[in-house]
């Protein structure tokens, strides 16, 4: 496996991380700014209570992983840092997809919360970061409203291909 450090994580422009903000207030729920972001568009994100948190843009997961910066730099040098950025993954998709240009992740095909795809390398595409938060951002709020209203899952389903084809404002 060729993958570097760098090939794991990337620099949001400023534009793509207002994105990410907008896109994710509703799960975050309080001001934060990113310290981190894998290529696979999640973000470690320090709180301005305090905590750094990955948001696991594919499941909507927000998990406290360090009490602060300091511990964070000292956990990515574990084991746990190939459970947050899946190297082997990567190396899969540098072989499949074009390279990431400036201000592009990989994206999802389809949300690992609605269909068993997942984190196979054929579920994902490049994409702008920006467009990534916002698009799973939206995918997920929108999934745990209609949770919340125990909607049916065929409305579910309905719902998440109608904002996918962009016929429903995210």
């Amino acid at each position: 496996m060729s993958v570097r450090w760098s090939d794991l994580t990337f620099t949001p422009d400023s534009g793509a991380i207002t994105r990410l903000r907008q896109s994710w207030q509703w799960r975050v729920r309080q001001p934060f700014k990113p310290v981190l972001c894998s290529v696979l568009g999640d973000a470690f994100i320090e709180c301005d209570s305090g905590g750094i948190y990955w948001l696991n843009t594919g499941t909507a997961e927000l998990t406290l992983v360090a009490e602060d910066a300091l511990r964070m730099v000292q956990l990515l040098r574990t084991d746990l840092a190939a459970g947050w950025f899946l190297p082997e993954l990567i190396d899969a998709l540098q072989q499949i997809l074009p390279p990431l240009g400036a201000n592009q992740c990989y994206s999802y095909l389809t949300l690992p919360v609605v269909e068993q795809h997942g984190y196979h390398p054929e579920n994902f595409q490049v994409a702008h970061a920006g467009d990534h938060f916002t698009l799973t951002g939206n995918l997920h709020r929108h999934l745990a409203l209609a949770r919340h209203r125990q909607y049916p899952p065929s409305v579910v389903a309905a719902q998440r291909q109608l904002i996918l084809d962009g016929q429903l404002e995210a």
